[in-house]
């Protein structure tokens, strides 16, 4: 819809966005005469006049008096002009005029988004609020004049009529001044806490204080102890979604540096680590490749290539992400932007707003953008989490590859099953079809490739080639991301906005207090004593290799159920895989037993890749109940991707470390 661009105010925006536009925009013609359809009392929708004039009228009784005329560019549906009461405004065509219409939530968002964009607009408002205050003085002018000559002809003086005092000398009408009011008692705001509000905040602390002064007291050093009620603390505080989840991790880390059980250095360790950085590097990268408008452009053209069918674009929706999940590792950025394309989809191929075709649609959407993460080293940020526990003689012969080749078997399975599963429960009562304008449309807004975008691909293939030639010339994975972040960066394609807005702050905070904990562990002896008590456990099964993971599989599977996405697979690998190493298991394989694991959504809250996709979608995609059973479906095949892999691990000489 080229005509897009051609709007002034829409015009500032950068072609992505206009693109996102393309299927929200409808275009009204209005002929010389007739009333422009403002719902008044909703507001549900705003008018951008493209072509042409629009009359805006007051109702006064069985006249309706002109106020202003709005032109190209101008939006016509803005709440109380000037004070006027919304249900008292008219809107009419002074001559043939187009209009575009499109829902005012949308447009609010997109200003919000754009502060160019709003301050452009706000200007706009203001000038046209001026105009309208000069023309209202002007008539309450030529009124005052008009009454000074009824009274002269009159021989009389000015009166107060009603509410509104006439005078003369200042030549202007003004309200009567209002009766005073007495002035009451000023009530001061007082802070109320309920019970059942500080349980919540009250419960974890109680715990972490009762693990300290009765639990273990065989141990005798205190800092040992201490070290174990501030996690207990944080397993609590996350598990009661008491305060966000980084708020947690950085008291966890704040609090044992103050005691002194770790000294600063240690305890903030995880925000100077290399695995910091490289996550910093990728999610600055994920966000420049955003921006570009690259990755919205291969999604679409993956619409285009399969079927028209629901189960082509369902399909297209799904092995999308999963193609493209490698090059962009912030999960919850991507999940997001394809979540806003499935529901567009979903709408050009009139499905309703939470119907089970948009649910599917939606789900195979997840699918493919986030629930396979484990696919690669960057395939999420959540992988560098495991990659910080490996030790680091594992990691010296782990590669992108090797860990592509062992993910793979088990992510195919989960992708291709938990796919069939969705097209099964969502398919729709009669074939569909999806023309291609919507999509054609969208990629004639995008035009032709930009010199950023061809930029982007560069940086990206060449950050990507040198992960799986890694074995070759062994540099470590955060010295070549880096670079290709601050490449980016020189091009102009990640600013100091960018930087700002599009990088998730929060998911760093808490992955540096993650990083923190995982020391703290190591050097307060705790991961030693873990492993002690743990080992004892799992001393029977350690021999048998299906016994072993599956047992793993499960601990991560019901732990996820009650605390949070991140939480979850630190923790269990803090606990786990120290044991795991020792009894000579490969850590590596341990720990992408519990990245695959860990994806179930059985409890949404807890997995913030589906509420991204639940979010993206303005909630208008589906509903939780209507999901329930794939999230449910998922998380069996999960279990079972990982008793496949099983054998294939062994055969690869994955399973067990060699010496």
């Amino acid at each position: 819809m080229q005509i897009l661009h051609h709007v002034p105010l829409l015009s500032r925006l950068p072609r992505v966005e206009l693109a996102k536009l393309v299927s929200d925009v409808e275009t009204v013609e209005v002929t010389r005469g007739d009333a422009v359809p403002v719902e008044v009392e909703q507001r549900s929708y705003v008018y951008i006049v493209h072509r042409g004039k629009i009359g805006v009228y007051v109702q006064s009784g069985d006249t309706n008096v002109w106020l202003m005329s709005l032109g190209v560019g101008e939006v016509v549906g803005e709440p109380n002009e000037v004070g006027v009461e919304a249900a008292e405004l008219v809107y009419q065509a002074s001559e043939d005029s187009l209009l575009l219409r499109l829902e005012a939530w949308r447009f609010q968002g997109i200003l919000s988004r754009h502060p160019d964009l709003l301050r452009a607009y706000s200007e706009t408002l203001i000038r046209r609020s001026m105009s309208i205050m000069d023309e209202l003085v002007r008539t309450k002018k030529a009124l005052v004049l008009h009454a000074q000559e009824i009274w002269q002809a009159m021989d009389s003086e000015p009166t107060a009529v009603d509410d509104v005092a006439v005078t003369a000398d200042a030549g202007v009408l003004l309200p009567a001044e209002p009766a005073p009011v007495a002035a009451g008692p000023v009530k001061k705001a007082r802070l109320s806490v309920s019970w059942r509000q500080a349980v919540p905040y009250a419960g974890p602390v109680l715990v972490a204080l009762a693990t300290y002064t009765v639990g273990f007291t065989q141990w005798s050093y205190s800092g040992l102890r201490a070290s174990l009620a501030a996690m207990v603390w944080g397993v609590f505080a996350w598990l009661t979604d008491a305060l966000p989840d980084y708020v947690v991790a950085m008291t966890i880390t704040l609090a044992v540096a103050l005691v002194g059980i770790v000294t600063p250095e240690v305890a903030f360790s995880g925000f100077s680590s290399k695995t910091w950085f490289l996550l910093l590097a990728v999610l600055g990268i994920s966000a420049g490749i955003s921006r570009t408008g690259l990755l919205y452009r291969i999604a679409l053209h993956m619409l285009k290539i399969f079927p028209s069918t629901y189960t082509g674009q369902s399909a297209a929706l799904a092995l999308g992400g999963l193609v493209l999940a490698p090059f962009l590792p912030g999960v919850t950025g991507r999940q997001a932007m394809a979540s806003r394309l499935s529901l567009e989809l979903s709408e050009a191929m009139r499905f309703p707003h939470r119907s089970r075709e948009s649910a599917g649609l939606a789900m195979a959407c997840f699918l493919g953008f986030s629930c396979i993460y484990y696919i690669s080293l960057t395939g999420g940020s959540v992988t560098l989490l495991i990659w910080s526990v490996i030790p680091e003689a594992t990691k010296a012969g782990l590669s992108w590859g090797k860990w592509f080749i062992a993910a793979l078997p088990a992510s195919l399975f989960v992708f291709g099953s938990t796919l069939y599963a969705i097209l099964r429960l969502h398919r729709p009562q009669s074939p569909l079809s999806v023309t291609r304008d919507i999509v054609d449309s969208q990629l004639r807004v995008l035009g032709p490739m930009s010199r950023q975008e061809w930029f982007t691909v560069w940086v990206v293939l060449a950050i990507v080639g040198a992960f799986i030639t890694q074995p070759l010339h062994g540099v470590d994975p955060t010295w070549v991301a880096l670079p290709g972040f601050l490449f980016l960066a020189a091009a102009g394609i990640v600013d100091r906005d960018l930087i700002r807005k599009g990088i998730d702050w929060g998911f760093l905070l808490l992955t540096g207090g993650l990083l923190g904990i995982a020391a703290l562990t190591e050097k307060s002896g705790l991961v030693k004593v873990m492993s002690q008590a743990l080992a004892p456990a799992v001393q029977p099964i350690a021999g048998h290799p299906w016994l072993f993971l599956t047992a793993i599989a499960l601990i991560t599977s019901v732990i996820h159920l009650a605390v949070p996405f991140q939480p979850t697979i630190l923790l269990v690998a803090l606990a786990l895989v120290p044991v795991s190493a020792n009894l000579g298991y490969n850590p590596f394989i341990v720990g992408l037993v519990i990245l695959i694991m860990a994806s179930h959504f059985i409890v949404p809250h807890g997995n913030p890749m589906y509420m991204a996709a639940y979010g993206g979608s303005e909630e208008r995609a589906f509903k939780h109940n209507q999901v329930r059973a794939v999230a449910l479906i998922h998380a069996t095949l999960t279990l079972v991707g990982v008793w496949i892999s099983i054998p294939i691990w062994s055969g690869l000489g994955l399973v067990f470390l060699h010496h």
